[in-house]
């Protein structure tokens, strides 16, 4: 597993959870929906969204899953972590799967992770993150 080194420690369970689900997922679908995860006192748990008629898209999805997830926080200190489906494209430059995943610690620190992948013979192979902080 790549290990995203600008994150803190305590968070790398999480992302590593959340990448496996992902990688499970994407080998064997070829993609995946939205998805949350929040990490209590070492406990994991997965939050998905209900199918509904009023939801149309990835994007309804993953503005339900964050409104789940501040419902949840708001009770407790968690770890929690929404994942989505991403494309990077740079002018130029072929466009490239990736998996994003939005970070929040028991502390309200924010990070956001990108890890570019490529599914090789039904692998999934994470590139090295591409990471952004908001503290």
């Amino acid at each position: 597993m790549v290990e995203p080194a600008k994150i803190p420690n305590h968070m790398h369970d999480l992302v590593a959870k959340v990448l496996a689900f992902s990688s499970s997922q994407l080998a064997r679908h070829a993609v995946f929906y939205p998805f949350a995860a929040v990490c209590e006192k070492g406990k994991f748990d997965c939050v998905m969204t209900d199918h509904a008629p009023s939801v149309t898209d990835a994007s309804d999805m993953i503005e339900i899953l964050q409104w789940r997830l501040i419902d949840i926080a708001y009770a407790k200190p968690l770890q929690t972590a929404l994942a989505y489906s991403a494309i990077l494209a740079e002018k130029n430059q072929i466009p490239c799967d990736a998996v994003a995943i939005e970070l929040s610690d028991e502390k309200d620190s924010n990070y956001f992770l990108v890890f570019p992948y490529t599914v090789t013979n039904g692998e999934v192979i994470f590139a090295e993150p591409l990471t952004e902080t908001s503290n």
